[in-house]
């Protein structure tokens, strides 16, 4: 099970361990209260549970990045137009995002914002879904080069820790291995 978990949060989440990305989402129900204390603890990585139908979507995220990343003018000025608050608490952000997947059945693409996505490419997403220049982890609507250096430096993270991982390393009881970018 922890090996599962392990894997679980090296694909999905190796970013946001090494502090490169905001947050990231998981699906299920694997985690419970130690894995999230340690997550807390050791790499201040917060989880909220954002959806719960059918089945649990997990928000894990690091509430300085998250900060930082819904600062941004074009964000803020978005997320205001759809209603979210303008203070800048993140957990009533987070709030108002779990509201918007309870009250819909179409998935809230604003969340790219919450992710890290660059701005231009979440607000080309959800107004014109069809005029992307490339497309890897997210479709870039902005700038090419910045989300190609993104993509990059996130895959080096997904394949050291999953390498790591598979060489018997575990996440809560090492440090991460060292990236080299």
């Amino acid at each position: 099970m922890e090996n599962d978990i392990n894997r679980i949060l090296a694909t999905h989440c190796a970013p946001v361990l090494y502090k490169l990305k905001p947050a990231s989402l998981v699906s299920g129900k694997l985690l419970n209260g130690e894995i999230e204390r340690n997550l807390l603890e050791i790499y201040e990585v917060s989880i909220r549970i954002v959806n719960n139908k059918p089945n649990p979507l997990l928000l894990l995220y690091n509430k300085e990045l998250l900060k930082i990343s819904l600062a941004n003018k074009k964000a803020t000025t978005y997320l205001a137009v759809l209603g979210y608050p303008t203070n800048e608490n993140i957990e009533s952000k987070i709030d108002f995002l779990c509201k918007r997947f309870s009250q819909s059945d179409e998935f809230p693409h604003e969340i790219g914002f919450f992710l890290g996505y660059p701005p231009d490419d979440v607000i080309g997403f959800i107004t014109s879904k069809e005029d992307y220049k490339m497309s890897g982890l997210w479709k870039v609507y902005g700038d090419t080069e910045v989300a190609s250096s993104l993509f990059a430096k996130y895959e080096q993270c997904r394949q050291v820790l999953m390498e790591y991982i598979g060489s018997g390393g575990n996440i809560f009881n090492d440090s991460l291995p060292a990236l080299s970018y």
